[in-house]
């Protein structure tokens, strides 16, 4: 347990290495703890919206998931994804050295497979946290941030779109986003979560 908790400190002062490449100052950035809390907010909702709508979901392990998707990232860093493709999946052994087992790891291997319907709610709301925060960042002047995030919305967009009843609940409740981000380009060379 100290591990983890010890974990979790060091998650609460990362600064998300998307941000800091998109010009953002370290003392305005997202850390990788804020980001988890929004994502596993947003997927509290989604996944509540689409039990009422009879979809078989269980929002608390959605949200679960999304509030400890990142949890590797205090062994390994805030890689962006070029970087994480490059070096492949190092989650599970930065799980074994947070000492992480049992139903902890569950949700990080179920978040990282998305073969659930919790999973795919969880990682669309990690999207689409990081697509708030992009927009957040471009009406404070940060146009680099505003393309990360639109690229983040487009993404989410398109896993969702698979499920009719995800791609429903994302256009209804991110709309605004949608209208926020419309001018923003996707960045050339990729965009970084």
């Amino acid at each position: 347990m100290k591990r983890l908790i010890e974990a979790l400190g060091a998650l609460k002062s990362l600064v998300r290495t998307g941000w800091s490449q998109s010009s953002v100052p370290p003392s305005a950035g997202e850390t990788v703890a804020a980001h988890s809390f929004e994502a596993s907010i947003i997927a509290l909702v989604l996944a509540s919206q689409a039990k009422e709508r009879g979809i078989s979901i269980s929002p608390d392990r959605s949200a679960a998931m999304a509030a400890v998707h990142d949890l590797p990232e205090a062994v390994t860093g805030d890689l962006p994804p070029w970087s994480k493709d490059r070096c492949g999946s190092m989650d599970a052994e930065a799980a074994s050295v947070l000492r992480v087992q049992g139903e902890l790891l569950r949700l990080v291997e179920e978040f990282n497979s998305g073969g659930s319907p919790e999973a795919l709610v969880a990682r669309v709301s990690d999207l689409l946290a990081t697509a708030v925060q992009g927009a957040r960042y471009a009406s404070m002047g940060f146009r680099r941030a505003g393309e990360v995030g639109a690229a983040c919305l487009e993404e989410a967009l398109e896993l969702a779109k698979g499920h009719e009843w995800l791609a429903g609940l994302v256009s209804e409740n991110f709309e605004w986003l949608e209208e926020e981000l419309r001018g923003y380009g996707i960045p050339s060379g990729g965009w970084f979560d």
